[in-house]
């Protein structure tokens, strides 16, 4: 399973909520902070990956197409 095809199931698992790869995840109220941070928790330990606050921007949690860049980022890091 790819990384965007794990986070849509983890939106509809842990939200029931159908969104596809340009979904505005905030915009459209799919998640708040609160369900950023969830996010991070649960991309973490999914993905093996860790975050710096730096990475904790709005443009990088907009969509799954913008989270699966920023994985694939600190994945390249490792």
């Amino acid at each position: 399973m790819n990384i965007e095809s794990e986070l849509i199931g983890y939106f509809k698992e842990k939200y029931d909520v159908q969104v596809d790869t340009t979904t505005k995840l905030i915009d459209e109220g799919v998640v708040d902070s609160m369900g950023v941070m969830e996010l991070v928790t649960f991309l973490e330990q999914s993905f093996d990956v860790e975050f710096e606050m730096d990475d904790l921007t709005e443009d990088n949690f907009a969509s799954i197409v913008s989270v699966n860049k920023l994985i694939s980022g600190k994945k390249e890091e490792l």
